[in-house]
């Protein structure tokens, strides 16, 4: 029995292994950005992550991809009009260990049965959504206001913290540089 189990078990735990925060990417299987034309001048974007992306990180690609759909829509700034970060909750109960609890009880047909106790936990699993409705401007951002981003400036210094889940996602966004 324990021939067929642990083959399953070394397995899961090398798929967790390389498991890792969402990049930014476009939106794929539930995660990555989006974004939608409203009207024009006005967008709603979005990022979604896993559940190993941490809440400032969405928030950070949130505003990385506002700053891009500036860019490409011709603007120079961009104004959050709204913003929201939903967080989705579930709850996981793990085992975290096998215990032996004593001697072998029995053997019948080559399997060994022996009492066993598990330790368990139950932890949160979540999972951030960041959303923004933006209204993109040419011209320099008003100083006045605390909700307006130069979209070159956004570009240039959150750029080097942006996953783009290496050269793959580079490909595959057509980025390596911000649009100008």
């Amino acid at each position: 029995m324990l021939r067929k189990v642990l083959p399953a078990i070394a397995a899961a735990l090398l798929l967790a292994a390389c498991a890792g925060p969402t990049p930014y990417l476009p939106a794929e299987n539930g995660t990555g950005f989006r974004d939608i034309r409203i009207e024009p001048g006005r967008y709603r974007v979005q990022f979604a992550g896993n559940s190993l992306t941490s809440r400032e990180t969405v928030e950070t690609y949130r505003l990385y991809r506002a700053a891009e759909v500036t860019r490409e829509a011709g603007g120079d700034y961009f104004v959050i009009v709204d913003e929201d970060t939903a967080v989705d909750r579930e709850y996981r109960t793990t085992v975290d260990a096998v215990h032996f609890a004593g001697p072998i009880s029995f053997y019948y047909r080559g399997l060994c049965c022996a009492p066993l106790t598990l330790t368990e936990t139950t932890r949160p699993i979540e999972r951030f959504t960041a959303v923004a409705e933006i209204r993109t401007y040419e011209g320099e951002p008003p100083a006045a206001s605390l909700r307006a981003y130069d979209a070159r400036a956004v570009l240039a210094n959150l750029g080097p913290l942006i996953d783009r889940g290496g050269e793959e996602g580079m490909a595959a966004t057509g980025a390596g540089a911000p649009a100008e």
